[in-house]
């Protein structure tokens, strides 16, 4: 019998972050409350837990330690997520992508056309950048790494700021 979801509501100093979870596992982290949110992406049902696993998509981890360190994140410390490894297990042109912007290393980029290239779809720039929208772990699948190829930021669900302070935060660790 398949575990009921849960769902949490994050306070932190970039906004409301909203958790879909389970005992063992997170989910989802999206922008914004419940409230300000497709249902589709919160309600805690086993129907809706079908269209949340089936990209197979998930951070093994608990809850607690995963918010605390989601709230050290937002508050600048930027290293207290690194160690998180998702887990990325079927093979679509959206995993793939996650999969590509997750082996973009600490403190580095890479462009649109750059992952769609490695995923043997050059002109496929644009779904790169709607597959980084619908990232189910930002912040875990780092596609703030993600940028143009004139090395123009593009865009990103948590704003143009956090994530011009994100890569500049990861390239002056890195070096």
């Amino acid at each position: 019998m398949e575990e009921d979801l849960k769902t949490l509501e994050i306070k932190t100093k970039i906004g409301m972050l909203s958790v879909v979870f389970d005992s063992k596992r997170i989910y989802k982290v999206v922008f914004g409350g419940f409230d300000d949110i497709n249902s589709h992406h919160v309600r805690a049902t086993r129907k809706n837990t079908e269209s949340i696993l089936k990209d197979s998509v998930y951070l093994q981890t608990d809850i607690s330690s995963f918010v605390a360190n989601l709230k050290k994140f937002t508050e600048g410390n930027f290293s207290s997520l690194k160690s998180y490894r998702p887990k990325i297990l079927n093979n679509s042109f959206f995993t793939g992508t996650l999969n590509q912007i997750n082996s973009i290393p600490f403190g580095k980029t890479a462009s649109y056309k750059q992952i769609a290239t490695k995923l043997n779809s050059p002109k496929a720039s644009r779904a790169v950048g709607t597959c980084c929208s619908k990232n189910p772990l930002p912040f875990i699948i780092p596609c703030h790494r993600v940028i143009k190829s004139n090395g123009q930021l593009g865009n990103y669900a948590f704003g143009e700021d956090l994530k011009r302070r994100l890569i500049d935060y990861e390239r002056l660790q890195a070096s």
